[in-house]
């Protein structure tokens, strides 16, 4: 859906439902609802949210947000936000759960069970929204698979998207895949351990989510770099935390893309990074000549 038309109508709604699921005690629901007046412009209406647009960044994508909580996470969050395609707007929850958190820290295992009872709550939401008709990544997925036609294979030689969300695995793969670009989807680390030992692999680049459902995406990294086939190959990390903080058992990413990003800048990138790594060699570059 366009920014310009959200509505103080979508916007109670999309409210509604999240706090239907994200707390179980009424009292608590009503505590932290939030009403609009009907009929607010739009510019009215952004006024009211927080926005947490990277400013430093002139290619960010326009994120808002409202801090409504949830039952056992009080930092859990309502984002509206660019996604992928400038001026489109989806609905997602933000568990707030993206900044580092040492492996060897005592309550490391209880933050991992929190953060996976967060994410069951943020799924849940999430579909309730796209059943409610409101825009969500599954909704933007769907809108823009029915009008593309142009996925074409791209020199025999595939890019490798690690990510345990599936709809915007689909997105990603489809912005790469009109660009040019043979993709290869993996949801975990297990299965990008069996892929990339295939004799037959053909991955000439990853690009890997930090936060996956098995592990994360060192683990991912570690597996590439162990494999003769793939180990050369450039990788670029994506996640929802800030580039300084993109760093786990000594590893930082060398190419890094935050999240929610923009198609443009993600196929920049992905050109940019193979121009480089190859000297300038036509190895994975289409001849658009």
């Amino acid at each position: 859906m366009k920014f310009e038309n959200l509505t103080s109508e979508i916007l109670t709604e999309a409210i509604d439902i999240y706090l239907l699921s994200a707390y179980d005690k009424d009292e608590l629901r009503k505590e932290h609802a939030v009403e609009f007046k009907a009929g607010l412009n739009f510019n009215a209406l952004l006024a009211e949210l927080e926005e947490e647009t990277d400013k430093n960044n002139p290619q960010a994508n326009k994120s808002y947000i409202l801090r409504l909580g949830s039952e056992d996470y009080p930092h859990m969050k309502l984002s509206i936000h660019e996604a992928y395609y400038q001026g489109e707007f989806i609905f997602t929850v933000d568990c707030h759960d993206n900044f580092r958190f040492d492996y060897s820290a005592p309550d490391y295992s209880e933050w991992q069970k929190l953060k996976n009872h967060n994410r069951q709550r943020k799924l849940k939401i999430e579909k309730e929204w796209y059943d409610a008709g409101l825009p969500t990544l599954r909704s933007l997925k769907e809108t823009v698979l029915s009008r593309t036609d142009c996925i074409r294979d791209f020199g025999g030689h595939e890019l490798l998207i690690v990510e345990d969300d599936p709809d915007a695995a689909a997105i990603v793969s489809l912005i790469l895949s009109s660009a040019g670009y043979l993709c290869h989807h993996e949801r975990t680390v297990a299965g990008v351990a069996e892929y990339i030992a295939n004799s037959d692999c053909k991955c000439g680049m990853a690009i890997v989510d930090v936060v996956l459902c098995d592990g994360n995406g060192v683990d991912v990294i570690k597996a590439i770099r162990a494999e003769p086939i793939v180990q050369d190959i450039p990788i670029i990390v994506t996640s929802a935390m800030s580039e300084l903080h993109v760093k786990y058992d000594g590893f930082e990413a060398e190419n890094y893309l935050r999240k929610p990003f923009n198609a443009k800048v993600l196929i920049d990138k992905v050109e940019k990074i193979l121009r480089v790594e190859y000297d300038g060699h036509k190895v994975f570059l289409t001849d658009r000549t």
